[in-house]
Parts: C-alpha cells; structure tokens; sequence
C-alpha cells in the first residue's frame, strides 16, 4: 500500500519486536488490554498505520508502517516511552516486578518488510547501468568532442571560456524512448 506526503510517496513498513524489562511475563489481562488501547492511540496522534500487533505475556511485535520522516527509534521512544509512563502509573502493583524508571527493556529488534524480495531490487539496481546511458554521453561520443570546438561552442563561451548553454534537464536513452 503506497501512502503520499507532499514530497514523497512511500511504502515503509517496519517489523517491531520487544520485552517488558526483564521479560518478566507481565503482558496479559488488563495490562494487555490497556496496552493494545495505548499504541492505537499513539499509531493514531502519530499517523502510524498499525497492520498487525501480537501482545504474548512476555513480548509484543507489531508491524507498522510510518511515514518518512520517523526513524525507526523515534518511532520505538514514541511508542515505548509514552506507554511506559502510562502503564507504570495506571499498574502501581507492576513496581514489585519492574523495579527502575522503565516499563520496557532498552532493546528491540526491527527489520523493514516489502512485497519485493532482495534479490528483485538488487536485479533492478544491476541492470540501471545497462539499459539507460545518459543522452548527452551518447551525443559527445557521437561527435567526438566536435561541438566544443565549433564557432557555435564559440560563440556561448562566457568570459571564463566555460559553455553557459546548458540543458535544462538531463535525458535518458532507454527502450521505451526519451525520459526525463
């Protein structure tokens, strides 16, 4: 699913997985409810798009997608750190087992997730040097260095002997034609 900012169209999707502190196995009745109610309401104020979340009694993944601009860590200190003070406040009995400041363990495992494999953009990528050559290479090879040296080259050198007549956008040769 593609998703649009003003600049940018992308489809970021981010695997999360993390413990509670200690992986004590905290994560179940009301805590767990409190939680799932919690990170809808922070994918929600953030714009996350939450597509699956798994609460076990010892650990939480959650597959979301984000817009660009959040890193993956801004987006664990939002959705760990908000929950945690939550959490801690609303569960004064969870102090016997999570002693310190902290709801969650400092750690987590992410990884980025795509209906395209690896091995189909590490193709894509391989083969953009063989099948576009840029116009401009194309048209000096063709002309062997001629049109610096001709009276119309001449007549556009500026005072440094630099050529001001540049084109506006660079074209690329490929099989479907010009693009730019």
């Amino acid at each position: 699913m593609k998703n649009h900012t003003c600049n940018a169209t992308y489809d970021i999707q981010y695997h999360f997985v993390w413990i509670p502190k200690y992986r004590k196995r905290v994560l179940i009745g009301e805590v767990k409810i409190r939680l799932e109610e919690l990170f809808c309401e922070c994918a929600e104020i953030n714009q996350f798009d939450v597509m699956e979340l798994s609460i076990q009694p010892d650990h939480i993944h959650i597959l979301l997608s984000a817009k660009p601009r959040y890193s993956p860590s801004d987006i664990m200190q939002l959705i760990k750190g908000g929950s945690s003070k939550i959490i801690r406040k609303e569960f004064p009995e969870l102090q016997e087992f999570l002693w310190g400041d902290s709801f969650w363990a400092d750690k987590y495992f992410v990884s980025t997730h795509s209906v395209v494999s690896e091995e189909v953009i590490r193709n894509y990528i391989k083969k953009q040097d063989e099948d576009r050559q840029p116009l401009w290479i194309l048209r000096a090879l063709d002309r062997s260095n001629s049109f610096l040296n001709s009276d119309v080259a001449n007549e556009k050198r500026g005072v440094w002997g630099v050529i001001f007549h540049l084109p506006r956008c660079l074209f690329w040769r490929n099989s479907g034609g010009l693009k730019f």
